[in-house]
């Protein structure tokens, strides 16, 4: 059985401040809070508070978080 409703969908498309993840989360929240009124569900783009760019493995390593980490909380 599927949702019957209407569902309101946004989207953020938010770059990330590069080796800046306090600044990077707070800019998503923002733009998120913005785009959440009236809102059933909200997309965002993956990796928006990391961004892309690593050097290694080991960099991306370093600012992994999981799934239920600071990320998902400060969103939640």
């Amino acid at each position: 059985m599927g949702y019957k409703g209407v569902m309101r969908v946004a989207a953020v498309q938010y770059k990330a401040i590069r080796g800046d993840l306090p600044a990077s989360l707070s800019g998503l929240i923002a733009h998120a809070r913005q785009a959440a009124v009236d809102t059933d569900l909200l997309v965002l783009p993956e990796m928006a508070v990391t961004g892309y760019a690593f050097e290694d493995e080991g960099a991306a390593r370093e600012v992994a978080e999981p799934p239920d980490g600071p990320t998902y909380e400060a969103l939640a």
